[in-house]
């Protein structure tokens, strides 16, 4: 058996710790019971449902994201990356052991739930659901707590993080159990919602799984190539294209709606790749070092995942000029995203090489409140009070409009783009240059 499984069970399933657990949740039970008329039904249903998201869903997430932040605390993080385990034993080991205890919380409400509640042909799909969504939560802390340890020992994952998990968690479990008599419309045809939401689900939890095995293997310097990101827009452009065309649709339409959608998960990829990674000052110096030797896999695989999702981007630009033909018959706002496309593209060339000239200039960290603060003044300060000024022709120039020709926008963009990119060359050459 996984011996990063077998000890994080030990550590989190401490008898102290399973009997606190268990009496307060089964005193919460026992009381929701007994409101009940001491027997089982609708108060012992909503009981057990709020106990599983807040046992299961956010303690679970807190103890997976423990399961490292205690690691990294008690400085034996770096023992454990140098174990014979492999990335993906180390992952599933912390993303099963550690919320162990929370998990056998969570099989006393399901028990409880299936208890108070008329057994129906969803019922076996509603726990699916809850159950992916648990995990994909414990998934999403996890993958935090990896991209918070880039940053040192003081990370820590957010409470915000696990209580809006925690939200979302009561949310989706509102709309699967309350409206199961509803269908789902998807490429035209009709599904079941409960059995629409307990595959999807269970897809994205799966994929959540397979991201923090990706991020382990980063974690142990385990090089990989940068198909994953791909596979993971592709995979959810193809859902929502789903709900945004019909059976009718033609082969030309669906595909310009889905490159459209994957144009605009690949550009938010890209700024959120740019927020979660920690800067590495030395990847420039590296990535020319392979390229002047011809190592070309090397680069591939130590290419930014920011840098990986732009050129995703650029190549979807490039289809939906390939098929423009067929952006009229797209929902206003897709098909704005189709028409405006090499504009957000270099929108986000502008912004991201901005984003590395400001963590060059900060090599303690607390750059990234000097980043939301550049998107504050580029989108919103600036442009505003210039057109309250009624300097129309200065806010184009600041951020060109919608309004304008997309050759006209990339005219003024493509200026501020090789600003962004000497000012990014300078920070970094002054970054690496020795301090006397």
């Amino acid at each position: 058996m996984n011996p990063e499984f077998q000890r994080n069970v030990w550590l989190g399933c401490a008898p102290p710790r399973l009997v606190s657990a268990g009496a307060g949740l089964s005193a919460l039970l026992a009381l929701a019971w007994l409101v009940n008329g001491r027997s089982f039904g609708a108060i012992t249903e909503n009981a057990a449902l709020a106990c599983f998201v807040v046992f299961t869903g956010a303690w679970g997430a807190q103890l997976t994201s423990t399961s490292l932040i205690a690691e990294l605390r008690g400085h034996t993080w770096d023992q454990q990356r140098l174990s014979a385990l492999g990335p993906w034993a180390m992952a599933w080991g912390k993303l099963a052991g550690g919320p162990a205890a929370a998990w056998l919380c969570g099989g006393l409400c399901l028990a409880v739930y299936l208890c108070s509640i008329e057994l129906g042909p969803n019922t076996a799909w509603v726990i699916v659901a809850l159950g992916s969504s648990a995990l994909g939560l414990h998934a999403f802390a996890l993958l935090g707590a990896l991209l918070l340890a880039q940053r040192g020992p003081a990370a820590s994952v957010p409470l915000s993080l696990r209580l809006a998990g925690a939200a979302g968690l009561v949310w989706l479990a509102r709309v699967i159990l309350h409206r199961p008599e509803t269908t789902i419309r998807w490429f035209g045809h009709d599904y079941p919602a409960t059995v629409f939401t307990g595959v999807v689900l269970a897809l994205l939890a799966a994929w959540l799984v397979f991201g923090c095995y990706r991020l382990m293997c980063e974690a142990l310097l385990v090089r990989t190539l940068p198909w994953a990101l791909a596979a993971c827009v592709g995979f959810l452009a193809f859902l929502v294209t789903g709900t945004l065309v019909d059976a009718s649709a033609t082969q030309a339409l669906t595909l310009t709606t889905a490159a459209t959608v994957a144009l605009g998960l690949a550009l938010a990829a890209s700024y959120l790749a740019a927020f979660a990674y920690a800067p590495d000052p030395l990847l420039p110096r590296r990535l020319l070092a392979y390229a002047r030797r011809r190592q070309w896999r090397a680069v591939a695989q130590e290419w930014p995942l920011w840098g990986v999702a732009l050129g995703y981007a650029l190549v979807l630009a490039i289809g939906l000029g390939v098929l423009g033909t067929e952006r009229a018959a797209l929902p206003t706002a897709w098909a704005s995203l189709a028409a405006g496309s090499w504009p957000l593209l270099l929108f986000a060339c502008r912004d991201l090489l901005v984003f590395f000239a400001i963590a060059a200039r900060a090599p303690r960290g607390g750059h990234e409140a000097s980043q939301l603060m550049y998107l504050g003044l580029a989108y919103w300060l600036l442009p505003g009070v210039t057109a309250l000024a009624g300097a129309q022709g200065l806010t184009n120039l600041l951020r060109p409009q919608a309004s304008l020709s997309p050759l006209v926008a990339c005219a003024v963009l493509l200026p501020q783009v090789a600003l962004a990119a000497l000012w990014a060359r300078r920070a970094w050459l002054i970054r690496m240059t020795p301090q006397g």
